[in-house]
């Protein structure tokens, strides 16, 4: 376990900005893949091995919240910006809009997903696609394949693990597009307007956990009151290992 901590850590791109992080994403052309490095998912890697290997497999790997810059302090590392999805993701969607490059938004309810779409409807008025969570994989890539362009952004909104494993599906599918893939676990659900987004404040100061957890304690209560704990701990036990392997 100790082990597999650190190689997510060091698979994790560390930028000092948000502004500067964005531009390397835009630059590079072919299928890639942006995913987001948490407590959560920590957690869940530990256990699934198909889930670590995608991880490790994204093209972008970007620390998303407090508990992971604990973790670089512990093992003696800057961490950098803190890169979430749920602010990155929108400056990713303004410069794709007004670049005239087309978005498709796959994830949530079908509910929510007709949400978005008569928001966007709106508010962009055309250039985005929209399609629920609730399919097979071989739905989605069909659904994508059959889209007519070479160059378009994919925000996937199902949540870990599964969506990580789409990504690499359609990684494989669009190798020959110019294709940014991101795993944005519920951004579909804020970009909708389902969920609100935590006061400026709590956002500010790593509070943001505690803001989902009193607005969906059902289902959040085990991944923070149970997970952020575990996590936490499994921090402070790499960190000794780690000294310790260095000191020897």
């Amino acid at each position: 376990m100790e082990g597999n901590l650190f190689i997510l850590l060091e698979a994790v791109t560390v930028w000092p900005s948000r502004e500067e992080a964005i531009p390397s994403l835009l630059e590079r052309g072919g299928a890639r893949i942006l995913s987001f490095l948490n407590a959560h998912a920590v957690n869940l890697a530990v256990s699934d091995k198909t889930f670590m290997s995608a991880l490790l497999q994204s093209d972008y790997l970007f620390r998303d919240g407090v508990g992971i810059k604990i973790a670089f302090g512990l093992h003696g590392s800057d961490a950098g910006a803190n890169l979430n999805g749920t602010d990155l993701i929108p400056l990713l969607l303004e410069d794709y809009r007004h670049s005239g490059v087309p978005v498709v938004f796959i994830g949530g309810t079908p509910a929510v997903s007709k949400k978005l779409e008569n928001r966007l409807a709106k508010d962009w008025g055309e250039g985005f696609y929209c399609e629920d969570g609730f399919h097979e994989d071989d739905y989605y890539l069909k659904y994508l394949s059959e889209i007519p362009y070479e160059k378009f952004l994919i925000v996937l909104g199902m949540g870990m693990p599964k969506q990580e494993r789409l990504a690499l599906k359609i990684k494989d599918m669009l190798s020959d597009n110019d294709v940014l893939i991101v795993n944005g676990g519920a951004i579909i659900d804020r970009i909708s307007g389902v969920v609100e987004r935590a006061p400026s404040w709590m956002a500010e100061n790593g509070l943001e956990w505690l803001y989902r957890l009193c607005k969906e304690p059902g289902r959040l209560f085990r991944r923070y009151v149970i997970g952020n704990p575990m996590f936490l701990l499994r921090v402070f036990i790499s960190s000794i290992v780690s000294r310790t392997e260095t000191k020897s």
